[in-house]
């Protein structure tokens, strides 16, 4: 059977039909193990060992790793709960005053990485090369280095959140 790939955004796709993944047990939730021997492409059901190392794109990278360090967070935040509400309103406080300091660099950085390739490129090799649950913090901690060389001017910006971050941490 001859098959024909297909863009997908930045990405390319294999439709598989219905009847093959039916032959495999799969359905279009499943995850799969791709292979290669350097000729061939080999797609293969996940066992249940492999599931764990799932493949991310870029956006689904970014967002399963803040998930999971928010997640950790939380965690640690439930224990010092009383002393977290205690300074929240100051925290919140701190924080729109720095995103209303930085509110016009904010917004033209963003609207100038959105159509930066080489961005998106640096972006999508970061969701291969972390593991955005188990590696969150290292993977964040290279996309804040990528944004800081893209976007030299929410250097400052990131600067004052770490700061408002180490502050109350401090304190909690």
């Amino acid at each position: 059977m001859l098959k024909k790939l297909a863009k997908y955004g930045n990405s390319t796709t294999l439709v598989i039909d219905k009847a093959i993944l039916e032959l495999l047990n799969m359905d279009e939730s499943s995850i799969v193990k791709l292979q290669t021997d350097g000729r061939s492409l080999i797609i293969t059901p996940a066992s249940s060992l492999d599931k764990d190392k799932i493949s991310y794109s870029s956006d689904e990278a970014f967002q399963v790793a803040i998930k999971t360090e928010v997640a950790k967070q939380l965690e640690r935040s439930i224990i010092n709960q009383a002393k977290t509400e205690e300074l929240m309103p100051q925290v919140q406080e701190d924080f729109q005053k720095v995103f209303k300091r930085n509110k016009e660099s904010l917004a033209k950085a963003t609207e100038n990485i959105m159509g930066n390739q080489e961005f998106q490129e640096a972006f999508a090799l970061l969701a291969q090369k972390y593991d955005p649950i188990t590696q969150s913090e290292d993977y964040l901690r290279e996309l804040q280095e990528l944004k800081t060389q893209f976007l030299p001017e929410l250097s400052e910006l990131s600067k004052e959140i770490t700061g408002i971050a180490k502050k109350y941490d401090n304190q909690i």
